[in-house]
């Protein structure tokens, strides 16, 4: 992102840009339980036979929500941002599968197992880049893929029976974070090509039409279970929540105050992700947490933290680097 080579930000500045990824980071862990609920909601509106489309009205809407908020929050769009629509779509083809998957996902697990799954694109994004940059993945990944491989082994189960136990919503979960880590790539390409906003603008607008699309071809009809469920809390405050808070909201934050610190320090941020979906999910969802789960997820998280790690300089004041401390969901 931009800000290499600012001047180093002091105390305060510091502490303001802390508090604001933190709540770029929460805003993205409300979002595992808000989509399930929500779209939940809107499938029992639909007849049996068409309740599969349900998580689609949802993200189409979502970003169709998000995709129209954009020149409202960030005025000069409302000229334009021709110069990023070709760097907006091919992040957007990666953006728009990694949330399908994920939301599809998440109707057979729990929002806090999504969310750590999800968050594998941490360790993905190095090996990805290694791969097609031709860049050597560090220690730190090889440690990364250690923790993070011991901790969904304890989450799925698989301490019980010593065979991991992956069920359709892991693979779905772990496949988006692979997309995602396709998406990281495109991104740090693109921001350093074109405006960034203008990218994410073009990601939302893409987002919503490659979900919204499919629906229209099949059977337009379908929109309505969504007006029909808009009255219910989990569906009007889950579309509202990701859409403005947890997409455009996030980008606000981000682009604000990343600047202002380290990748490090932005990376030890960012993997608070799962942690804060783990919370809402306990509380407004239910979900119980055994000694396992935890321990699993605590391996997990701090494979993310090593792997979002790298050396800088001493008088290095911010910036990201290509697929350390950006997560997906900042252009979510």
């Amino acid at each position: 992102m931009d800000g290499v080579g600012s001047p180093p930000a002091v105390p305060s500045t510091r502490a303001r840009a802390v508090t604001g990824l933190v709540v770029c980071t929460l805003f993205w862990g409300a979002t595992f339980f808000l989509m399930k609920t929500g779209s939940a909601e809107i499938a029992e509106r639909l007849p049996a036979s068409e309740q599969d489309w349900a998580p689609l009205l949802f993200l189409a809407v979502r970003f169709a929500i998000a995709a129209l908020v954009f020149p409202l929050a960030f005025p000069r769009l409302r000229h334009g941002a021709r110069g990023s629509l070709r760097w907006g779509v091919i992040a957007g083809v990666p953006f728009a599968g990694g949330f399908i998957l994920q939301i599809y996902g998440l109707r057979d697990v729990d929002p806090s197992i999504s969310a750590l799954f999800t968050s594998m694109f941490v360790v993905f994004t190095p090996l990805l880049a290694a791969l097609i940059l031709k860049k050597r993945p560090s220690a730190a990944v090889a440690l990364a893929i250690g923790c993070a491989t011991v901790g969904l082994w304890l989450v799925t189960g698989a301490e019980r029976s010593g065979i991991p136990s992956l069920g359709r919503g892991e693979w779905l979960s772990l496949l988006c974070a692979l997309v995602f880590s396709f998406q990281i790539l495109a991104t740090d390409v693109g921001t350093r090509r074109c405006d960034p906003i203008g990218m994410a603008w073009h990601q939302a607008t893409f987002g919503a039409l490659a979900c919204a699309v499919p629906v229209l071809l099949v059977r337009p009809g379908m929109f309505g279970a969504v007006l029909a469920a808009l009255p219910e809390r989990d569906v009007w405050l889950g579309l509202s929540f990701t859409a403005v808070l947890a997409t455009v909201g996030s980008i606000a934050l981000m682009m604000h105050f990343q600047r202002f610190l380290s990748p490090n320090h932005a990376a030890v941020i960012y993997t608070l992700e799962p942690v804060f979906a783990g919370i809402f999910s306990g509380i407004f969802f239910g979900e119980t947490f055994g000694a396992a789960k935890l321990v699993g997820g605590a391996l997990v998280i701090a494979g993310n933290f090593a792997a979002g790690m790298r050396p800088e300089a001493p008088d290095e004041a911010g910036g990201t680097p290509p697929g350390a401390a950006s997560p997906p969901s900042a252009s979510a």
